[in-house]
């Protein structure tokens, strides 16, 4: 299940600062839909070792996105890429931004989303191993953030994608048992 990570982060950048034009690409742990050994397959990108390859693939996320954030249609662009990696993967955008912020782009998504239990952020260097159950949907690493001439925008962010997933279930259903009380 792709998690939603993506979805708060571009809606609270566009709401606060515009975005012109974006792409996402979303670095996964390898699934168990991949094959553990090269073998034939449907594709030759597919039919590799997924715990030895790096592998350029499809994301169903575009479309996912569309169907939550219509307005970005046309402005936004996802791609994939399968690592040999076992839990926690990561999405790095590049974002052209039509207002510059106040301040720094860190300091903008610092205050962005300073209250979010969606979306944390990391001042701390880190690798994905240090993100394995997070409960947020995605951790933003602020080191990793760049920006040229405050009109483009480098988010890289880490996920534990089913651990995530499985938080945000936990939110419904509290929601859904209090509206039952």
């Amino acid at each position: 299940m792709y998690d939603q990570c993506d979805r708060p982060l571009l809606r609270t950048i566009d709401l606060g600062l515009g975005i012109s034009r974006a792409h996402v690409t979303t670095i996964h742990c390898y699934t168990g839909s991949q094959p553990t050994v090269d073998q034939p397959g449907a594709s030759l990108e597919r039919s590799r070792a997924a715990a030895v390859s790096m592998v350029p693939t499809t994301t169903s996320a575009l479309n996912q996105i569309f169907n939550v954030l219509p307005e970005f249609h046309g402005r936004l662009s996802v791609s994939a890429v399968r690592v040999p990696c076992i839990s926690v993967s990561a999405i790095d955008a590049t974002l052209q931004i039509l207002e510059k912020p106040e301040g720094s782009f860190v300091e903008f998504l610092r205050e962005a989303f300073a209250d979010s239990t969606l979306i944390g952020l990391t001042e701390d260097p880190c690798v994905s191993t240090d993100f394995r159950s997070r409960p947020e949907s995605l951790v933003i690493a602020l080191p990793e953030t760049q920006s040229i001439e405050q009109r483009q925008l480098r988010v890289f962010g880490w996920y534990d994608n089913e651990w995530g997933f499985s938080a945000r279930m936990l939110e419904m259903a509290e929601r859904l048992a209090a509206r039952s009380r």
